[in-house]
């Protein structure tokens, strides 16, 4: 016989189980197959993907003023606002290294 689970996760404190739960119990998930949590989804702990290759290089020749940010995050196929706070991180971690 197959099992069912069910997940149900709320993320604000105004929110709260009962809805979620009762309709999980109606679709016939056993109350002890169901996992909760209350959490945000953005305090989940996420791993850092590694940035692309050519990031360091594209980063000088933008420090530079060699490219301007648009043509930066272009030529490495980034959303600008992802490509510039790569750049601020990777300030910060120049500025920890001195």
């Amino acid at each position: 016989m197959q099992q069912i689970l069910g997940y149900v996760r709320v993320s604000t404190r105004e929110q709260n189980l009962g809805r979620p739960l009762a309709a999980m119990r109606k679709m016939g998930i056993e109350p002890q197959n169901i996992y909760m949590d209350k959490i945000s989804g953005k305090d989940f702990v996420r791993p850092q993907k590694p940035l692309p290759q050519g990031f360091a290089r594209l980063y000088q020749a933008w420090r530079r003023g060699e490219l301007s940010l648009n043509q930066a995050a272009r030529k490495i196929n980034m959303p600008v606002s992802t490509f510039y706070n790569k750049c601020q991180q990777q300030k910060e971690r120049e500025k920890r290294r001195k």
